[in-house]
């Protein structure tokens, strides 16, 4: 059955080939170096560098998590990918110096699942680990590494909600999508949904939440935040937050509103264009 599905997964990847190529043109024809070398990455025309051990994390957040993981593995070179700009901007901002590789950690955009172009990506890196960070699994890379005799896990796992609805109409997705050697969960409900699942049961481990071996690099917070009801909301985008300031609006004076943007770019923006209305912090 997972050999079946695996084909349709294929076949579906070759017929959306072209609109995905036709997605990415705008990028590829840029004028500007970084856009075309995302689109180029994106597309599996970027092959990376021979290393040890390969870490996909899907954007943000994950990034942040590859350094905790990394203190926790022996590793020679490392590839760390992800898909998205945030992840991107995170990455170079904990691993590159002055622009360039540190000759340990290389960086690149995670190319499309498509069997031909993801085998050649793989075929390059050759790593002999491979990790996906929380959830981010793609079935064509699980199985041409594990044709590779490539060693794969899932760490810090969680699950959504709806894809374990999914998992439970459809068990036989299980091990196409899963198809892992081990399970790291984050904690005791995620571990106790692995083990709910068929073929799941006998690979997952508890392991904890990597976000609790983070150290902060960041400056002491300066904001003396009051004794008050408050309101936090983090990874917004635009115009989620006027609608939370307008929202927070007729509520009393005690609810102090700390934003949190998805982008950190945009946080001094937001505090310009909230100055005077509500005393927010961004």
């Amino acid at each position: 059955m997972a050999h079946a599905l695996r084909l349709f997964y294929h076949a579906l990847f070759s017929l959306a080939y072209p609109l995905l190529v036709l997605r990415e043109l705008p990028g590829l024809l840029s004028p500007r170096p970084e856009a075309r070398r995302r689109a180029r990455g994106k597309l599996g025309f970027v092959r990376p560098p021979r290393v040890d051990v390969w870490i996909h994390a899907v954007s943000g957040g994950e990034a942040l998590l590859t350094r905790a993981l990394l203190e926790l593995i022996p590793h020679g070179e490392v590839l760390l990918t992800t898909q998205s700009d945030t992840g991107m901007e995170t990455l170079k901002r904990l691993y590159l110096a002055e622009g360039r590789e540190d000759g340990v950690h290389h960086l690149a955009w995670f190319p499309l699942d498509f069997f031909p172009l993801m085998g050649r990506f793989l075929r390059a890196a050759s790593p002999r680990l491979l990790l996906v960070i929380e959830h981010d699994l793609w079935p064509g890379l699980l199985y041409l590494a594990q044709r590779r005799g490539v060693k794969t896990a899932l760490v810090n796992a969680w699950f959504k909600p709806r894809d374990l609805a999914w998992l439970r109409r459809l068990p036989a997705l299980v091990p196409l999508i899963y198809d892992v050697d081990h399970v790291f969960a984050q904690n005791r409900e995620a571990f106790e949904h692995a083990r709910a699942l068929p073929g799941l049961r006998a690979m997952v481990t508890l392991a904890g939440n990597l976000k609790y071996r983070l150290r902060s690099e960041l400056p002491p917070l300066t904001v003396r935040f009051p004794l008050k009801k408050i309101v936090c909301f983090g990874s917004s985008h635009e115009p989620e937050e006027e609608l939370c300031v307008e929202a927070l609006a007729g509520r009393r004076a005690e609810t102090f509103l700390i934003l949190i943007p998805r982008h950190p770019a945009r946080a001094a923006e937001l505090a310009r264009g909230f100055a005077g209305r509500r005393r927010t912090v961004t």
